[in-house]
């Protein structure tokens, strides 16, 4: 091929540039917003590492120091190289029975004496056992929910942080229920305790006397009246019957009794007895407690005084 001197190699070729292609700008505000958002995440996974509790717990069964008292020892165990807390659990509500606190120790026979603790501290790999105590109120719906599980949420951490919850489950509700639900679980049994006296007789007109009644039954029971044994005419009821309300299982009641001194209604002859008559919840029948208040009404109530 025949060029001429006056072609040159520009007029023949065209050729393209090849350069970087152009970077798309990122909005100012775009990239602040990425960075602050990345500072939160690591911030909270920062967090979350601080305050996590690392906590075991180990459930004994149940304890019955009373025919009406079931107590379930927890024994917590920090795993963390620092102390940690344990707040007071709120255990969800359980038909018939009432829940009474958690208290510190191995074993409660007085409830309130130790205290139940707001905040219970866990040293650095150290163990506390601790004890859930619940009261029986009623029998026959603690039986009717027996097979449900009892699950009590612990929360555990750091004194100051996020608190870790922990599900702890103490068993069937039927395990923790005492054996007065198996001697006794449709009815209440009122059991005389002691009466006291506040006046002797001759010092005045009426001579007044409490009553201690417990109810030794799986059903509350309520206060209805008290009489002579042989139905004698003598109204012994309280003025204020309305004030005596139901006894839950294993509580006591102390009943005020008014007499009349040198009272001739009264049999001359034997100890000075009366009868007192309660009923349970849910029953139509009255439960009766023979209660003896002195050896004879001569010495509770002086001589008869026609």
């Amino acid at each position: 091929m025949h060029w001429s001197d006056g072609d040159t190699t520009s007029d023949r070729f065209d050729v393209a540039e090849v350069g970087e292609p152009r970077r798309r700008n990122v909005p100012r505000w775009l990239r602040f917003g990425l960075l602050v958002l990345g500072a939160m995440v690591v911030g909270w996974l920062l967090l979350q590492r601080l305050t996590a509790a690392d906590t075991g717990v180990e459930v004994a069964d149940p304890r019955f120091d009373s025919n009406y008292v079931v107590q379930v020892d927890l024994t917590v165990t920090n795993r963390l190289g620092d102390p940690q807390v344990l707040l007071a659990p709120k255990p969800p509500k359980l038909p018939g029975l009432e829940y009474v606190g958690m208290f510190r120790g191995e074993r409660v026979t007085e409830y309130g004496e130790d205290g139940s603790a707001d905040a219970v501290p866990l040293a650095p790999h150290g163990r506390r056992t601790l004890t859930l105590v619940w009261k029986v109120r009623d029998c026959v719906p603690a039986l009717a929910a027996g097979g449900r599980q009892v699950v009590v949420p612990l929360e555990v951490g750091r004194a100051i942080g996020a608190k870790a919850t922990l599900q702890v489950s103490t068993g069937r509700q039927r395990d923790l229920l005492p054996s007065v639900c198996d001697t006794s679980p449709t009815t209440g049994q009122p059991r005389f305790v002691a009466s006291e006296s506040d006046s002797a007789p001759g010092e005045n007109s009426t001579i007044t006397t409490f009553v201690r009644v417990q109810n030794t039954g799986g059903r509350p029971i309520s206060y209805r009246s008290t009489g002579l044994p042989s139905g004698a005419a003598i109204d012994l009821t309280p003025r204020l019957p309305d004030r005596y309300g139901p006894v839950p299982v294993g509580d006591q009641q102390a009943v005020l009794l008014s007499f009349r001194s040198n009272d001739c209604r009264v049999p001359e002859q034997g100890p000075a007895t009366v009868v007192m008559r309660f009923r349970s919840t849910g029953s139509d029948r009255d439960e009766t407690l023979e209660v003896r208040l002195a050896d004879s009404w001569a010495n509770f109530l002086g001589v008869c005084t026609p």
